[in-house]
């Protein structure tokens, strides 16, 4: 099982997350993810929509979204529409202990930096997280 860049932010509840992922793997079974680190939050902010409106982007969680518009569509920056989008901000301490609290094994957490290449937050410094991966297994039945 997988996930990547972009999912947590829309997620509300990292405990339902982390269950569905320990309810579905089989013993054995491994989860893998690779996505944004969330300290780039701090170090370069989105603090602006696109309708000007300032973002509140913090480090540490907190139980409501951050509320956001935006010209465009994900797939089509420049099409003729507004939207709404909510994002809940986590820190990388509770993204690790809803998985472990789910009864998963950590195996590792890892931190790295601006893969080569990237013009994704371009002047994002080279010596910071930029992603992390982390991969957790399912116990033995009899483990759990």
């Amino acid at each position: 099982m997988f996930t990547s860049y972009g999912v947590l932010s829309w997620l509300p509840d990292l405990t339902r997350w982390a269950s569905a992922i320990a309810h579905f793997l089989k013993p054995g079974g491994i989860f893998s993810i690779v996505e944004r680190h969330p300290f780039l939050r701090v170090v370069d902010p989105e603090t602006h929509d696109s309708a000007g409106h300032s973002l509140d982007r913090r480090y540490f969680y907190r139980p409501e979204p951050v509320r956001a518009e935006y010209s465009g569509t994900y797939a089509v920056p420049e099409a003729g529409v507004r939207q709404t989008a909510y994002f809940w901000d986590h820190p990388l301490g509770d993204i690790v202990t809803a998985i472990c609290r789910a009864g998963l094994r950590l195996e590792f957490v890892r931190e790295h930096p601006k893969p080569a290449g990237a013009t994704y937050h371009a002047d994002y410094p080279d010596d910071l997280p930029y992603l992390f991966s982390l991969r957790a297994t399912a116990p033995a039945r009899s483990e759990r």
